[in-house]
């Protein structure tokens, strides 16, 4: 199953072929692995110029993504959420027992256009 909405599309584990890509973007260059520890989140942010890929390797993650983060998903392992630039997204691992782990497709300029945006990380607790 794939679900999209605002500037967001998630395809699930059970979706996916081995013909799907992880990545919407071809240009995709750099993948980095995040662990977050039980409890533990991200901070608010966006990527200006290019789509974002996140797959999850282990772990539930919740997400808030688009306008003032309000788009909130449960993804699990085997699960890729592909992002359009500008979406801004926060993840957090609700876990008290288990590690959340992450691998992120980037373009090798990426870090060059990520914005931290502290204004909406109150929004979510």
């Amino acid at each position: 199953m794939t679900e999209t909405a605002w500037g967001r599309r998630i395809v699930r584990a059970a979706a996916r072929t081995a013909a799907a890509p992880l990545t919407g973007s071809e240009s995709a260059q750099q993948v980095h692995t995040v662990v977050f520890p039980p409890g533990k989140r991200d901070r608010a942010r966006r990527c200006e110029h290019h789509e974002s890929a996140i797959y999850v390797l282990q772990g539930e993650c919740e997400l808030w993504s688009g306008d003032r983060l309000g788009q909130h998903d449960l993804v699990s392992a085997g699960d890729v959420v592909l992002l359009a630039p500008g979406v801004p997204r926060l993840l957090a691992n609700r876990s008290v027992t288990a590690p959340l782990s992450i691998a992120v497709a980037v373009h090798s300029s990426e870090r060059d256009c990520v914005v931290l945006m502290p204004e909406l990380d109150q929004l979510v607790l």
